[in-house]
This record gives structure tokens, sequence and C-alpha cells, in this order.
């Protein structure tokens, strides 16, 4: 056996490196069932065919003809088999499908790429397309915090999102003109500086998309009605659910909190200062009085401390 070794671009993995790769594939496991996602794993054989529209050139295939002269692959992607999976069986749509699996594709010699790889996926197949899209952010999101320490940078593939959201509403012009005059995008590089922008706005309204919005609600300080979590949206507080909607607007939400109990119950409030305290503030109180032009509140103060004719 000593004499047989690899394909070129193939390896074994062994200690550490298998140790570690099996690592991954079980975090990617448990991610996508924590998200709920049905896991699936194709066959690694599959007719030539069905990565037809892939275009791929016959050298970059590890090929196997069967005896009856059908031309079959390993596969060289994960999408494809499992589309072909889709359209041959009788499963109920819409559904989500997650995948961690091997891939094999001849490469170029001496380009560093290895011909056998690991691809891990999800596949949202029936849902509209931005629920889909906000599933894959989440799940990258939460990838990205644990694997990546937050290094990965997503950025949005279409520019003109915000656009696109408008035109889709069935809204007035009048109110998409005062949506898109009101309304930005902002990048930020981490959580805090999101937050530091968000108190500086003190919105009424706060949708925390956050993977724990009950840690995240500690930073929150300037907000009129906070909504944690992705089933908690601000139509839900307007409608339905929560205390009530009369809300803090236009950035009061410094300064101002919600309509609460105490907006309802009559208080009284009670002062007492003893000579000697009111004696260390006469001067000051008199001088803000006249500053007010109020003469008599000034002599009135002053009058605690006037002997007697």
């Amino acid at each position: 056996m000593q004499d047989y070794k690899l394909p070129a671009g193939l390896r074994d993995n062994f200690g550490p490196q298998a140790t570690q790769k099996e690592s991954v594939r079980h975090y990617l496991t448990g991610l996508f069932q924590r998200h709920h996602y049905t896991l699936i794993e194709t066959s690694l054989l599959e007719y030539r065919d069905v990565f037809g529209p892939y275009e791929l050139q016959a050298e970059s295939l590890y090929r196997i003809l069967e005896a009856d002269g059908q031309d079959l692959v390993l596969r060289p992607d994960l999408t494809l088999p499992i589309a072909r999976f889709l359209v041959t069986t009788n499963v109920s749509l819409p559904t989500s499908f997650a995948y961690v699996g091997e891939q094999f594709r001849r490469n170029r010699q001496l380009t560093g790429l290895y011909n056998q790889s690991t691809q891990a996926g999800i596949e949202l197949v029936g849902f509209q397309s931005r629920r889909a899209e906000l599933e894959c952010l989440t799940v990258i999101s939460e990838l990205n915090r644990d694997l990546f320490n937050g290094r990965l940078l997503v950025e949005l593939g279409q520019a003109r999102l915000a656009d696109l959201v408008l035109a889709d509403l069935p809204a007035s012009e009048r109110q998409k003109e005062a949506i898109a005059n009101r309304s930005f995008i902002a990048v930020m590089a981490d959580q805090d500086e999101m937050f530091e922008l968000m108190n500086s706005i003190a919105p009424e309204h706060l949708e925390l998309q956050v993977q724990d919005p009950i840690t995240a609600m500690g930073k929150v300080q300037n907000a009129g009605s906070v909504f944690l979590g992705r089933y908690a949206s601000e139509p839900l507080g307007d409608y339905l659910a929560g205390p009530n909607h009369v809300l803090p607007t236009g950035g009061t939400a410094r300064f101002a909190s919600p309509l609460g109990v105490y907006d309802f119950v009559k208080r009284t409030q009670f002062l007492q200062y003893t000579e000697a305290a009111l004696a260390g503030v006469v001067q000051e109180v008199a001088d803000l009085a006249r500053a007010e032009g109020l003469e008599a509140h000034a002599r009135a103060v002053e009058a605690r401390f006037k002997e007697e004719d």
C-alpha cells in the first residue's frame, strides 16, 4: 500500500484537523436545528445531467460510467441535488432545508485549492423573497458571532433596498414621500455604536431585531416603546398588545415617558425648610425673583429675617 498516494488535490484529515472539522460540522448542524431547518443529506453520486445548468467543464468533474452507459458524477455542488430531490418527491411547500456535506470538483493544479471540500448551506423554498433574505441574514449573523468573533462584514446585495420596499407598499405618494424624507439606513461598526446612535435619536418605537434582545435591552436609554425579538413588531403594540400607544414623539423620549398609571394619579407636593436652611439660600431666591420682575416674591423671603420695629 505504501506505493499508493492520494490523487492530487485530495487529502486525509487526521488528529486536530479531523477534530476541528467535526466540531464545525457539529456546530453548523446544531445552528440549523435551532432555527428549525429540516436537515437533508443527498447522495454523493448523481446523474451528470443534474448539473447541466452549471455548464461545468467535463474535466472538472469526477465521472463514473455505469454498466448501462449512464454518466454519473461525484456531486460538485449540493444545491442542485436538493432541487432534484424537490421535483422527484412530494415535499409540501413552503419548506426550508439545511445541509452539510462533501463536494468534489477538480481544480487546476498549483492553485492551492483542494478538490474535495465541505459545503454547508440553507435553502428556503416557497417563501417570499424578503422572508428568505431575513432568515439568511439571521443565520449568518449568528454564525459570524460564534465562529468568526464578528470579523465577517455582511453587505446587502441590493443597494436600493429601501426604494424597493417603498415601491411595494400600497401607500399614497404623499405617505411614501413622508417615509422617504424621514428615513435612513445606518451601517454601524458594532452594537455599542448602534445603541449610541439610537439613544441620541430617542425613537418613539424601537424594534430590537437581534439574537439576544433581552440582554441588548439593557443598552436602551432613550426610547418610547421597545419591541423585543423577531415576533414583537411595532404594529402589534399599535393595535393589540402592550401597555398603550401614547408615546413620546419627536425625540422627546430623551426626557419623557410613555403614558402610564402615574399620569392619572393626583399628587400634591409638600416642602418644609428650617430657618437655618432658608438663611443659606435667601439671597439666591431673592435674586432670582427680582430677575423675573417679581419684587413681592423677593421681599417675601427676605422678610423672614428682618427684625420687627
